[in-house]
């Protein structure tokens, strides 16, 4: 008799639609592995367990300083070795330059600090190479002295609620948190040939779209749901029954095209009021817009996606919070802050002769070369960066091939100030959330914050590439499992959106962004300052590579499982980074990932000390 694999398993549930129901008890069998719990939880190491060793980390974003408070609470002596001259990685929060605002600011903020003020974006270093960009918006003074607190968030933005990695460290230092609005039915929709290129709100779309589908399953009936016997009787009259509240139809299962009730979802051109006034609703959209209009359908079923499910949060005052107060704190006398080195490329290792069995070579500031000893290494630098160290023949086998067979997002922002909250305004009412367009920019942002102040700040462009790159510069995509590149006829000009931009001067995606933000807001570049717009080409920005790594557990399998351990002969040198999780792109990737090889340099020094 054969013996069924957990794949085979899988597969053969799959076929019935029964996986989901049956994992658990097959879990409990044995049949199906429950990842343990000690692989996914911070380390305790115990008081002073790295008494004596030397650590260094490579790179000063989230998954290096967690790791450098980390090993500095288990008593290690920690280096932080940073190539760029900022903190942060591509957290990155721009405030105004102002000097009174800026005084203000660091006179009331607890963790941010004059060295990590940042109030412009760095100088691209390829591609278009623009300038850096100085943050000129207007700061507004309010009635009680204090500041309107403006900010652009040009990297992440937002935490999930289960990135419990993130949200621990907010929780132990303080982090003030709010909740991110991801999605307001008044936000909007725009693309060529949806409701005669006029946007719509994301609830007339949506919803109408609900009530055509369920019209079609009502009408189904049986087939909507095979089988046969009374109980299936009853199940497909419950079926009717949901769809009719699922779909807002008729009792017979129609959707009413012009009944006033089953059209209210999608929202009023005139809101109902008192007296005689009940409200002109907004007519349906035909569903053959809504099908042509697929652009649009990342942004209806976005806040489906687990990463994107209500509630998300965000740090009050700007993403930065995070790796700010990581700067901050202090531990067993030591200021993670003044173990950093900014502007101190880590350009080689070896293993050494002395007391410390590991050397890392370094260029400082003016293009200084020094080294210094050390036990171990925790490297967090993206791959491309981290190939370029000269390893002197430590790696194991396969590690440098795999470092350089990683693929890659791009993706950029831009971001507006506006003259006034003018998205909040009686016929918009826009507060917080995304609205979506077939343009370039793709997206504009409005601030979950602040409601009804004198101003605030948009992302005005949130844009992608539609498939990932690699190092050469040539696309990928899953239709070959990301093994053969693209041919460049095959790629159209819209899936390069981010690719594009990155080509593209300031003024031209200043450009860009007035018209994609016209086409969601009539009258646009009058309702912001069109001079003091900012952007960001991740792909361009100094010792970064895009938005992150492409999925490598899903994109490079093979890469992902040897990386995950340490790449070295000896066992002393571990990767990090939110590349290395099934989180990547995300600061909860970065977290989990250097927990991971904190558990596995545990394990380590434990062994070494039996």
């Amino acid at each position: 008799m054969a013996t069924l694999s957990r794949r085979s398993v899988l597969k053969l549930l799959a076929g019935t639609g029964l996986a989901a129901a049956a994992y658990h008890p097959l879990a409990l069998n044995g049949l199906f592995r429950v990842p343990e719990a000690t692989a996914q939880e911070l380390p305790d190491f115990g008081e002073n367990f790295g008494k004596g060793r030397r650590v260094a980390v490579v790179g000063a974003g989230i998954a290096g300083l967690t790791a450098a408070y980390e090993l500095l609470r288990a008593g290690f002596d920690v280096t932080v070795f940073e190539a760029s001259s900022r903190y942060g990685g591509r957290s990155l929060t721009v405030r105004p330059s102002a000097p009174d605002y800026k005084a203000w600011y660091l006179k009331n903020n607890p963790f941010v600090q004059a060295e990590s003020y940042y109030d412009t974006i760095p100088a691209e270093v390829r591609r278009a190479k623009n300038p850096e960009q100085v943050c000129a918006f207007v700061p507004a003074k309010l009635a009680d002295g204090n500041f309107f607190e403006l900010y652009l968030n040009a990297g992440p933005g937002r935490i999930p609620t289960h990135h419990t990695g993130v949200l621990h460290y907010c929780r132990a230092f303080g982090v003030p948190l709010e909740p991110y609005i991801f999605v307001s039915e008044a936000n909007r929709m725009q693309a060529p040939g949806l409701n005669d290129d006029e946007p719509v709100q994301i609830r007339q779309f949506g919803y109408n779209m609900q009530a055509y589908v369920s019209e079609m399953l009502y009408a189904l009936g049986d087939q909507a749901l095979p089988g046969r016997g009374p109980e299936h009787q009853k199940a497909v009259e419950m079926l009717r029954k949901f769809l009719v509240q699922f779909g807002n139809l008729g009792p017979d299962g129609q959707f009413d095209l012009l009944g006033v009730e089953h059209l209210a979802r999608g929202g009023y051109l005139v809101e109902p009021g008192a007296g005689t006034n009940d409200g002109v609703p907004r007519l349906a959209l035909s569903i053959e817009e809504i099908l042509e209009a697929q652009t649009m359908w990342d942004g209806l079923v976005g806040s489906d996606n687990y990463e994107w499910q209500a509630s998300l949060l965000q740090p009050s005052g700007g993403m930065d919070m995070v790796w700010q107060a990581f700067l901050a704190q202090t531990v067993g006398g030591k200021k993670v802050l003044d173990e950093v080195r900014l502007s101190h490329e880590v350009t080689g290792m070896s293993y050494g002769n002395g007391v410390r069995p590991l050397t890392v070579f370094y260029k400082g500031p003016d293009s200084l070369a020094g080294s210094d000893a050390f036990d171990y290494a925790i490297v967090t630098s993206l791959p491309v960066y981290t190939a370029q160290i000269d390893f002197n023949g430590i790696l194991a086998a396969t590690v440098a091939a795999h470092l350089k067979s990683v693929l890659y997002m791009n993706g950029g922002k831009y971001g507006w100030q506006g003259k006034t909250r003018f998205w909040e305004e009686p016929g918009t009412q826009i507060f917080g959330g995304i609205s979506w367009t077939a343009h370039q920019i793709e997206q504009i942002w409005y601030p979950s914050d602040g409601y009804n102040g004198p101003t605030g700040v948009l992302t005005g462009g949130y844009l992608h590439d539609a498939n990932p790159v690699g190092i050469d510069g040539k696309v990928y995509t899953s239709d070959t499992d990301y093994r053969i590149p693209k041919k460049p006829l095959e790629i159209e000009s819209s899936e390069l959106n981010a690719s594009r931009w990155a080509e593209m001067s300031q003024t031209k995606r200043t450009e860009q962004a007035l018209i994609g933000g016209n086409a969601l807001h009539a009258g646009f570049a009058d309702k912001v300052y069109a001079d003091k717009g900012m952007s960001v080409s991740w792909e361009n920005q100094p010792y970064q590579y895009g938005i992150g790594v492409y999925d490598m557990p899903g994109s490079r399998p093979a890469a992902y499982q040897r990386l995950i351990y340490p790449i070295d002969h000896h066992d002393r040198v571990y990767l990090a980074g939110d590349y290395l999780s099934y989180w990547s792109g995300w600061q909860e990737g970065s977290v989990r990932s250097v927990w991971w090889a904190l558990g596995l340099m545990k394990d380590r020094i434990a062994a070494e000390k039996k």
